[in-house]
C-alpha cells in the first residue's frame, strides 16, 4: 500500500512538472532593440579654385640699343644664317651697337657696314666692370693684332709704336686688348709696355689700317 501511494504521488509531482514546463516555441523571444540611424559622414569641403597670376607682359625692347659678347670667338656674319661668310670675330664683352632682331639674328651697325649675330651670343646692356684692366703701350715701330690668341689669324689692323691699348689679360705670349672703346683683339705681348693709367689717359691710342 506505502508502495502504491508513493507511485502515485511521484507521477502527480512528474505531471505538474510536466504541465508547467513550456516548449521552446513558447518561451517569449527577446525584441530587438532598435537601432539610432546613423548620421552622413562628413564630407570634406572643396576648396576654392586657385586663380593664377597674370603672367607678366614682355618688355617691349626699342632699338637701337647696346649688347655684349657673353663669350669668346662670336662670329659677326653677311647675313642671319650660320651659313653666311663671316666678317669679323669679336671678342667676350665686346660692345655692339644692335640695330634689329630678326628669326634669332641681330643686326648690328660695325662702323657703317650691316652684319649680324646669333642672339644667343649677346647680352644686353652693358659688359661687366674688369677691376683688373691694365694700359699698355706699343714699343715696336708696328705690330700686328690677330683675331685669335696664337697668331693663327691676322687681323686686317696693326698697331704703331706709341698706340696705347686696354689691357684684358694675358694669354700666352699674346694680351687680350681693347682698342678704338669696344673692338677686342689680341696682340704680342712682347711688342708692349705696361703703362699708369695717368700716362694712358693723356695719349689716346689709334688703329692704323694695315698697308
Amino acid at each position: 500500500m506505502k508502495l502504491t501511494a508513493y507511485l502515485l504521488i511521484l507521477a502527480l509531482v512528474l505531471g505538474m512538472i510536466t504541465g508547467c514546463a513550456k516548449t521552446p516555441d513558447e518561451l517569449p523571444l527577446d525584441e530587438p532593440e532598435a537601432l539610432e540611424p546613423a548620421g552622413e559622414p562628413d564630407l570634406p569641403v572643396a576648396a576654392p579654385p586657385l586663380t593664377p597670376e597674370p603672367e607678366p607682359e614682355p618688355t617691349p625692347v626699342t632699338f637701337p640699343l647696346k649688347g655684349f659678347c657673353n663669350g669668346e670667338g662670336v662670329n659677326l656674319r653677311e647675313g642671319p644664317s650660320k651659313t653666311a661668310a663671316i666678317i669679323d670675330i669679336m671678342g667676350e664683352n665686346t660692345v655692339l651697337d644692335l640695330m634689329a632682331l630678326q628669326d634669332g639674328w641681330y643686326k648690328i651697325n660695325l662702323g657703317g657696314t650691316t652684319a649680324y649675330v646669333a642672339e644667343q651670343l649677346i647680352t644686353l646692356g652693358e659688359p661687366p666692370r674688369r677691376h683688373n684692366m691694365r694700359w699698355a703701350k706699343v714699343n715696336v715701330k708696328q705690330t700686328q693684332l690677330y683675331k685669335n690668341p696664337d697668331g693663327s689669324d691676322r687681323s686686317e689692323l696693326t698697331l704703331k709704336k706709341g698706340d696705347i691699348v686696354k689691357v684684358l689679360r694675358s694669354i700666352g705670349d699674346y694680351l687680350h686688348i681693347v682698342y678704338e672703346g669696344r673692338l677686342q683683339r689680341y696682340v704680342k705681348a712682347k711688342d708692349v709696355e705696361y703703362i699708369s693709367a695717368e700716362e694712358a689717359l693723356a695719349e689716346p691710342a689709334e688703329a692704323t689700317p694695315a698697308p
